[in-house]
């Protein structure tokens, strides 16, 4: 367990500390946490070349989720080796693909449209959900492609996913309205906490001034549904407990 106190002498660190704590500290199950603390701290120095060379060396690790941090820290280096790096780790596993998609998206590399396009038929639904995201920033017209997918879509997330790629080519409000009211629904439809809050957070991205109300009426909703919920497992709680 990482103390308050690591936590705050990792977080004043320059690269150079950052490199030689991260060399110090052994690669195993116990240090895992530190690790990813010094990689995500290390997102802040990327592209230095030294800490890049560390980064990508990362990126080879056993361990999936260091090869993930790792990309995810090289997130805004887009030098060609990242890059390359990225498009190689598409054959991954579902942590370090989702980084490595997010990783490619955010540099607008067009070429890994054909790839996650793909992705939509992939067994793994946070493939599936970053490839639509994705897809609606690289493709033009991405809707025409989006749209078939939605039709053939059970996950929540995923659906959700793919009205989010449709939402980035919508020009009339009637429409980006519609999309938003669609996740809205599904949200209030969804059980799993995990869903939740990737939904949350997508409507907070899609909440513009002029469609804040929506957003917020959909909040509104969710709120409310939620303490019903809560007040009928106290209710149930406290009748059980007095029968017993």
């Amino acid at each position: 367990m990482i103390t308050n106190e690591k936590i705050l002498q990792i977080d004043s660190m320059d690269a150079k500390q950052l490199l030689k704590e991260l060399k110090k500290t052994p690669i195993n199950n116990e240090y895992f946490g530190v690790h990813i603390l010094l990689l995500n701290e290390l997102s802040k120095f990327s592209k230095g070349k030294t800490v890049e060379k560390t980064l990508l060396e990362f990126t080879e690790s056993e361990y999936p989720v260091l090869r993930a941090t790792a990309f995810d820290a090289l997130l805004k280096n887009g030098h060609k080796q990242v890059i390359h790096a990225a498009i190689k780790h598409l054959e991954d596993e579902q942590k370090v693909v989702i980084r490595c998609i997010e990783l490619l998206g955010y540099h607008n590399k067009k070429q890994i449209v054909p790839r996650l396009i793909g992705f939509l038929k992939d067994e793994r639904e946070w493939v599936r959900f970053y490839s639509a995201i994705n897809l609606g920033v690289l493709l033009e017209n991405s809707n025409k492609v989006l749209n078939v997918y939605i039709h053939q879509e059970n996950n929540p997330v995923v659906l959700v996913g793919l009205y989010y790629g449709i939402a980035y080519q919508v020009t009339e409000d009637q429409e980006y309205i519609r999309l938003i009211d669609q996740i809205g629904q599904i949200l209030l439809e969804t059980e799993k906490g995990e869903y939740k809050m990737t939904i949350i957070d997508i409507l907070a991205d899609l909440a513009y001034p002029e469609y804040q109300n929506n957003v917020f009426t959909i909040y509104n909703e969710f709120t409310k549904k939620k303490q019903m919920k809560n007040k009928k497992l106290y209710h149930w709680s406290y009748s059980a407990n007095k029968e017993s």
